[in-house]
C-alpha cells in the first residue's frame, strides 16, 4: 500500500482487485459446475444400479411364475381328464363339485400371480420411472399387501426433473407401504393416467391413523407409530421447486389419497 501510495498507482490497484475478483468467481463457478456434474454422474450410477437390482428382481420373478405356470398346466390338464372321466360316468353332482374345485383353484393361482400387478407396466417407457414401479410394486406384493396398478396410457412425456419426480413417488410409495403394512386388510391402489394437457400419479392406501393431514404435513412428525406422514415435508419441499406440480392430499376413516398432476 506504501508502494502504491508513493507511485499513485490506484488504477493499477482498483484493476488488479477487479481481476482477482473475476478469476475467483470464475474459478467458484467452475468448481460449482464440476460439482454438481460429479454428483448429477453419481446419482445416475446409482439408479443405474438400482434399475439392475430392480431387472434382477423383475426376472427373477417372472422365473418364479413360470414354473408355477408350467405346474398349474400339468395340474389342469389333469383336471380337465377327471373331469372328462367323470363326464362319461354322467355323475352330474360330481361334475358340479370338480367344476366348483377347479375354479377355486384357477382364481386362487391367477389371483396371485404377480403378471397381474405388472401388465401395464409396458405403458411406462421412461428406463427410471419403470424401475421405480417394479422394484415398489415387488415389495408390495412381498409383503402381502393387496395391490392394484394401473397405467392405461402410454406416458413419455415427463415435464419435471426425473430424478426429483422418482424421489417424489419413491416417498409416496413408501409412505403407503409403511400404512398398510401391518393392516389386517391393507390395500393399495395406484393409477398413473396421462391426458393432453397434464400426467397424473394416483396413490392411494388404507389408513387406521386418525392423525390429520395437517399435523402429519409438520416437520418432525416422523414416529415409527405412525409412519403414514413420513415424508410429507420432504414432498412439499420438491413441490416448491416445479410452478407446474401440484400436490392434494384427502384423508378419511379408511383412506389415504394422494394425487400428484403436473401439468405440461
Amino acid at each position: 500500500m506504501q508502494i502504491i501510495q508513493n507511485t499513485q498507482a490506484y488504477s493499477d490497484l482498483i484493476s488488479g482487485i477487479l481481476l482477482f475478483i473475476l478469476i475467483q468467481c470464475t474459478f467458484i463457478v467452475i468448481i460449482f459446475l464440476k460439482g454438481y456434474q460429479t454428483q448429477n454422474e453419481a446419482y445416475t450410477r446409482e439408479l443405474t444400479k438400482e434399475q439392475l437390482k430392480n431387472l434382477k428382481m423383475y426376472t427373477d420373478q417372472l422365473e418364479h411364475d413360470q414354473i408355477k405356470l408350467r405346474g398349474f398346466e400339468r395340474n389342469y390338464k389333469g383336471t380337465i381328464n377327471h373331469l372328462r372321466s367323470i363326464a362319461q360316468s354322467r355323475d352330474f353332482e360330481a361334475m358340479n363339485h370338480s367344476l366348483i374345485t377347479l375354479e377355486d383353484y384357477s382364481n386362487s393361482y391367477f389371483d396371485n400371480i404377480s403378471m397381474q400387478l405388472f401388465k401395464d407396466l409396458n405403458n411406462v417407457s421412461n428406463p427410471y420411472l419403470k424401475s421405480l414401479l417394479i422394484s415398489k410394486l415387488t415389495i408390495i406384493n412381498q409383503n402381502n399387501i393387496n395391490c392394484h396398478f394401473e397405467c392405461r396410457d402410454v406416458v413419455n412425456d415427463i415435464s419435471i426433473n426425473i430424478f426429483d419426480l422418482i424421489r417424489l413417488l419413491g416417498i409416496s410409495f413408501d409412505n403407503a407401504l409403511e400404512a398398510t403394512k401391518y393392516q389386517p386388510h391393507g390395500e393399495i391402489r395406484v393409477a398413473i393416467i396421462q391426458e393432453q394437457q397434464q400426467l397424473s400419479f394416483i396413490i392411494n392406501n388404507t389408513t387406521t391413523d386418525k392423525t390429520d393431514v395437517s399435523e402429519m404435513m409438520q416437520e418432525g412428525f416422523t414416529t415409527k407409530k405412525h409412519h403414514s406422514g413420513l415424508g410429507l415435508v420432504n414432498i412439499q419441499d420438491i413441490k416448491k421447486k416445479y410452478p407446474n406440480l401440484f400436490v392434494q392430499y384427502r384423508k378419511n376413516e379408511q383412506w389415504f389419497n394422494l394425487n400428484i398432476v403436473i401439468i405440461k
